[in-house]
């Protein structure tokens, strides 16, 4: 599983090696085949998540491997879902059953485990909590993140007119190809203005925000009397008293959706249901993914970390898996085993493993030598 060191730095993130344990009534156990990663993630392993983030991964695909007494509905080997999964970077994890679906066969696990959070932070902000219909102005901002890119999809759906932010020219670009008209910059406070002028001064009727300090203070600035200001930013958020001494009509939903999936899963479950089978009638297009090896996670951190994706970043270990159960099949104490490419981390694993399953001869080669393990 990976985990914050204590210096917390991207530097710091670290593999450790858990003690897998059966999971307990209303548990399951997936191996993970695709982990998302989020926003969250990275101010989590910097340490700079508001309050306790707790373990770095939110939301998994992969294979049940054992199921906890009383569990029904899945059976060892299905294919699944998991909305939330905290600690899902690593190689297996236990979750509850309340919040595991099936895997749509049409989607790969790298596209099924891209929905998940986005689809659901979208539709949670814009149609429960905002109530979105019609005709609404929406200002969605980050557009083109991985929630940017859902929320856009669904008030387009709702027939809502979107006004747009994201960061790059090639990010506006392909916002404006999702089919906006109104698109400008996130990485200055100049929005705010166009906005104005777009709407003839009257404003929007909903922000989506997830950006902070003074974007939050623009954004307000051209919320509409009567608007819903839907925050789903971490750092820098305002409290109820300072909005209501803005203007007593706005409303003003915080949310986090990590607490929604603890506190109301038969909810976020039907909500997914619903939206699976708009992915599944095209109605809705899966989201563009940027697929890390999830021995590079520092790599995707990173990268996350300068806001350099479009869609979703996806930790992939599939090619990791199938190499591990062809290593661990067959294997015998009296055979000797050439690892090649031994010395590196998916190496080191599959070395590990035969070792698990009985292998005692080994030899481990790489670009910088050789060795034997003693």
């Amino acid at each position: 599983m990976l985990a914050k060191g204590p210096r917390r730095t991207l530097d710091d993130l670290r593999f450790e090696r858990l003690t897998r344990g059966a999971p307990r009534a209303g548990e399951v156990e997936i191996e993970v085949l695709a982990a998302g990663l989020n926003f969250r993630d990275v101010l989590n392993a910097l340490g700079q998540y508001p309050g306790e983030a707790g373990l770095l991964g939110f939301e998994a695909v992969g294979r049940v491997t054992a199921l906890g007494p009383d569990v029904a509905g899945l059976a060892v080997g299905d294919s699944v879902i998991a909305l939330a999964a905290p600690g899902c970077i690593g190689s297996h994890v236990t979750v509850r059953r309340a919040l595991v679906v099936p895997k749509p066969e049409a989607l790969s696990a790298a596209e099924a485990v891209a929905l998940p959070a986005a689809l659901l932070t979208a539709y949670y902000a814009l149609h429960h909590l905002g109530g979105i219909k019609a005709g609404d102005r929406v200002l969605i901002h980050a557009a083109a993140g991985g929630v940017g890119m859902a929320a856009v999809q669904l008030a387009l759906a709702a027939g809502a007119e979107v006004y747009a932010t994201a960061g790059a020219t090639e990010k506006q670009q392909f916002v404006r190809d999702m089919g906006v008209r109104h698109v400008m910059s996130s990485r200055t406070l100049d929005f705010a203005e166009r906005v104005r002028a777009l709407t003839g001064g009257r404003g929007v009727d909903m922000v989506l925000n997830s950006l902070s300090g003074d974007f939050i203070t623009e954004s307000f600035g051209v919320l509409a009397p009567g608007g819903r200001f839907l925050e789903m930013g971490k750092i820098g958020i305002w409290d109820e008293a300072r909005v209501r001494a803005q203007d007593a009509s706005w409303v003003y939903r915080p949310f986090d959706l990590a607490a929604v999936a603890q506190e109301d899963p038969v909810t976020l479950v039907a909500m997914f249901e619903r939206l699976l089978d708009e992915v599944a009638a095209g109605r809705l297009a899966p989201l563009p993914v940027t697929v890390f090896p999830m021995a590079d996670a520092e790599q995707a951190f990173r990268f996350m970390a300068q806001a350099r994706h479009i869609g979703k970043i996806v930790l992939s270990r599939e090619d990791e898996s199938r190499r591990l159960r062809f290593a661990a099949k067959g294997v015998r104490g009296d055979a000797h085993y050439l690892v090649t490419g031994g010395l590196g981390a998916l190496g080191l694993r599959v070395a590990r493993r035969l070792v698990e399953e009985g292998a005692r001869h080994l030899v481990l080669s790489g670009r910088r030598g050789w060795c034997r393990p003693g």
